[in-house]
């Protein structure tokens, strides 16, 4: 064979050898991936044991604003506004400027009726139990009452029970979202609403019967022929002296 062939054959297994390297090369993922796209660490597409896949990168633990899946391989990313979460739908800590109400992240415009947007903890606080809207804590810094469970406006921003007086009931106008103490009925002594079976006590001498409003008694007097006992009680017969 002439000099010159075995040069070209030499020169084109050199190439050939190249090739085959290269592709072998190329193929060949980074250390830190179990699979991969291409040879960096930044291009894996499966993870060793114990390790987390975000955006092509195999990591001890998911960075902010992800989590980590249910199979434990992956890092996902958490719903805007979560700046740390749980879940897709739990949220830990709200990204600046929100607030945490449950497990949500929301704007302090928003916060739920009867908590108020606290700037120092950046959570949905529950406001006062007599406060229906607040700006605060304490009952003295209420926007509106808390009606429904018996507390009025006693002050400016600040919101109280409504203590009725003796042989008197609280009532509610839910129009007006006003309370105010109405009398009992003649026959009670204490009551918390309108009528001679919703009495609590009875008034001195009226005798107290079974109601048909739980935990009430009804007051009435002793029918015709009867007369009260010493004990409150009806008996006999009233004797006719005309």
């Amino acid at each position: 064979m002439p000099v010159w062939n075995l040069v070209l054959m030499i020169i084109t297994l050199m190439r050939e050898y190249v090739q085959v390297t290269t592709v072998f090369k190329l193929l060949e993922c980074h250390t830190s991936c179990t699979g991969c796209l291409a040879g960096s660490e930044y291009d894996c597409t499966a993870c060793p044991p114990k390790k987390l896949l975000w955006e092509g990168q195999c990591l001890d633990s998911c960075p902010d604003f992800t989590y980590e899946n249910n199979l434990g391989n992956a890092c996902l990313p958490c719903i805007s506004p979560c700046e740390l979460c749980s879940s897709k739908t739990t949220c830990i800590i709200c990204r600046n400027g929100f607030y945490m109400s449950g497990t949500e992240c929301v704007t302090k415009d928003i916060c739920p009726i009867k908590t108020y947007p606290d700037d120092k903890t950046r959570y949905c606080k529950e406001c006062a139990k007599a406060c229906f809207t607040c700006y605060g804590a304490t009952n003295k810094e209420c926007l509106s009452c808390n009606f429904e469970e018996g507390f009025n406006n006693i002050a400016k921003g600040t919101c109280g029970t409504v203590v009725c007086r003796e042989g008197t009931y609280r009532t509610i106008n839910f129009e007006t979202k006003e309370i105010t103490c109405l009398p009992c009925d003649a026959a009670c002594s204490a009551c918390d609403s309108k009528g001679t079976e919703k009495c609590i006590e009875c008034q001195k001498g009226y005798i107290s019967y079974p109601s048909s409003v739980e935990n009430r008694v009804e007051c009435r007097d002793c029918p015709v022929g009867f007369f009260r006992n010493l004990n409150s009680k009806c008996e006999g017969t009233c004797i006719n002296l005309l």
